[in-house]
């Protein structure tokens, strides 16, 4: 089944380029160029995802989001913006946005999130039909044992066991629905949450410690973190960092490498010393290859350019506790088995190194 999407962009270039570019892809896909135009789309066709461009509509976007969710809470919203309104794309995911993606754009990690979801609908279509099936049985068996009495011979159990029913729910009186507290206290439930997505690994399971000395930008990339259910801690120097890390360690670092006082290179010489199961990535704008040789050398996890978009950044922060978790385990194998050298080696990330040199 094609995914119905709703490419709502005031740029005549850039909504031609992404429909060109998504077309084919199992996507049926539908253009607007304004909001009206949207809105009568979204009247006449169930569309499954919409991508809504920020950059272009700014602050009547997150109008428009709100007249969507208000309409159609089920229908999924990805946010296309740029880096100079991020503060926009924060208050779209508030209000219920599935995700948001700044220019340029990856194709493929956009692509990805579209299906993702057109998943997460489906899930909560299926989930809010289920719920409505269950209510619907309760509310006719109810009816049944109103009118008819208790003397009856069906319970009400066996009504509600029925899979086909002869009295329609939209008939129950006022009477009714207040003799059935659970449907008439939870009639909010018949909308799914907000954001089902599905997670390789729970994302809030992932401590991360990020560290910048850009407190505007480091506080911006924080809340977008959050919204995906991201557990964050903020150093804005490296001392602090080296604090924190000493309190609680955390599974992922993201480390800016221009700073006063101790810099990057030396927060992760250190980290990486002290605390080898810590994965760390490096986040700059101002590092040279020079730089990025080193921080490779030192046992960086990866090494990223600002600006980075947040599903790479994302992406990136599961590899990294996905490796640390693995090694861990393999490791405490080891251990286990009295083997703590090769443990130490395998937490060091020494092994491979030492044995390919033995290998030589």
């Amino acid at each position: 089944m094609a995914i119905k999407l709703l490419i709502v962009e005031g740029d005549k270039d850039l909504i031609s380029t992404l429909s060109a570019c998504l077309e084919g892809k199992n996507m049926k896909i539908f253009k607007a160029p304004d909001e009206l135009a949207a809105k009568k789309i979204l009247a006449k066709k169930k569309i499954d995802v919409v991508l809504l461009g920020v950059t272009s509509f700014k602050r009547r976007a997150l109008e428009l989001l709100k007249w969507l969710k208000s309409k159609d809470p089920l229908t999924q919203v990805i946010l296309i913006n740029n880096s100079e309104q991020l503060a926009l794309s924060i208050e779209g995911m508030k209000l219920g946005a599935f995700d948001d993606f700044l220019l340029p754009i990856d194709l493929e990690a956009l692509t990805q999130s579209i299906k993702e979801a057109w998943k997460t609908k489906k899930n909560l279509t299926r989930s809010r039909g289920s719920f409505l099936d269950r209510c619907k049985k309760k509310i006719v068996a109810a009816n049944y044992i109103i009118k008819r009495g208790k003397n009856n011979n069906f319970t009400l159990q066996q009504i509600k066991k029925k899979s086909t029913c002869s009295v329609s729910s939209t008939s129950v009186t006022k009477e009714t629905s207040e003799n059935i507290p659970y449907y008439k206290k939870n009639q909010n439930l018949l909308i799914g949450p907000k954001r089902t997505q599905k997670k390789e690994a729970k994302m809030e399971e992932i401590k991360i410690l990020l560290v910048d000395d850009e407190k505007e930008f480091v506080t911006t990339l924080a809340e977008r973190l959050q919204m995906r259910d991201l557990n964050l801690n903020i150093a804005l120097n490296g001392e602090q960092a080296l604090k924190i890390v000493k309190d609680e360690i955390p599974d992922v670092m993201i480390l800016d490498l221009r700073m006063p006082g101790i810099d990057g290179i030396e927060v992760l010489r250190r980290v990486r010393k002290a605390y080898p199961e810590v994965k760390v990535i490096i986040l700059t704008g101002h590092g040279t290859k020079k730089d990025e040789e080193e921080a490779k050398r030192l046992g960086a996890f990866d090494y990223l350019k600002k600006p980075v978009d947040i599903y790479t950044l994302i992406e990136t922060i599961k590899k990294a506790y996905k490796t640390k978790i693995d090694r861990t385990m393999v490791a405490a194998t080891f251990a286990e088995a009295g083997e703590f050298k090769t443990a130490k080696d395998i937490l060091n990330e020494n092994l491979d190194k030492k044995q390919s040199k033995d290998s030589q």
